[in-house]
């Protein structure tokens, strides 16, 4: 008698107990959080596994959606508010070794940026000092009109803590450096006043007066007595063209008159914050931070 043919029972019943091993495996691997757990491996580490325990960051940091903040080319704080014309930095004053504040519009702004009313706060203050009003026109001996602080495309305002050597803010401009020769400014203003006698912008025939006038330097007021050889014409020329009124006087409508600089005094003590060094906040009018600085 033929032997009987062997049947596939056994096999397809090693197969299903594999598959349900496989079903069974695949369950567990969900339950315990499946494809999360790829994701979450791909995170990095706040703290090493154990035994380790340093914070340190270990693995690849994921891509975020979070936008860069560049103060210089993209503000928008405070409701909408564009302030994308505006520059704002911490220069190292070369005289003082201190930081000073700056705030500029920026030269390819197309509008002009009103800077009155503006805040700075450091941390150690207990209120913040308001930008106030400043004289465009600046004569010394009067009382100059003062109107809100606007600075042009590619101009700047130079912040400063303490009250003015002049008693006001003011513009800078070409006749300006004749105010260091009585007050201390910081930073110092440059010494390139137009000058009559060095400049030739005006005739002089007397030769002892030319020389005269040589020697005064520029941006400086001759306060002294005049010599005995000295006529009263050219006392006269010195008086009309070498003192800062009468420099404001002459050149006012010159093109390059102004410098495209402030000077803003805001009052208060002579530092912001801390005399060693401070955090400080720009606020504009309506109080929203526009941004901060490390001084």
């Amino acid at each position: 008698m033929a032997a009987p043919a062997p049947t596939s029972g056994g096999g397809k019943s090693m197969l299903m107990e594999a598959l349900s091993w496989l079903f069974v495996l695949w369950l567990l691997w969900v339950f315990s959080g499946g494809p999360s757990r790829i994701e979450e491996s791909k995170k990095p580490f706040l703290k090493p596994p154990s035994p380790l325990n340093t914070g340190a960051v270990y693995g690849i940091l994921p891509e975020t959606n979070t936008p860069v903040f560049d103060f210089k080319k993209d503000i928008r704080v405070g409701g909408g508010i564009d302030y994308s014309n505006v520059s704002l930095s911490s220069p190292i004053n070369q005289e003082t070794g201190q930081r000073i504040i700056e705030i500029r519009a920026t030269s390819n702004s197309k509008k002009s940026l009103n800077i009155t009313g503006w805040s700075v706060k450091g941390i150690m203050d207990k209120k913040p000092r308001v930008i106030g009003r400043g004289s465009q026109i600046f004569y010394q001996g009067k009382v100059n009109p003062e109107q809100e602080i606007i600075l042009y495309p590619g101009e700047k305002a130079i912040i400063l803590a303490g009250d003015s050597p002049v008693g006001a803010s003011f513009k800078v401009n070409k006749c300006t450096g004749y105010l260091g020769q009585f007050q201390v400014f910081v930073p110092s203003f440059l010494q390139n006043c137009p000058h009559v006698g060095l400049d030739a912008t005006v005739g002089i025939t007397d030769g002892i007066c030319s020389q005269f006038i040589r020697s005064i330097p520029r941006c400086n007021a001759f306060i002294h007595d005049y010599p005995m050889n000295i006529t009263s014409e050219c006392k006269e020329l010195v008086e009309a063209n070498l003192t800062h009124n009468s420099c404001v006087a002459n050149h006012i409508k010159d093109s390059d008159f102004y410098k495209g600089e402030w000077r803003v005094y805001l009052g208060g003590s002579d530092s912001f914050g801390s005399k060693d060094g401070d955090i400080v906040t720009i606020y504009d009018r309506d109080g929203n931070k526009i941004d901060s600085i490390i001084l």
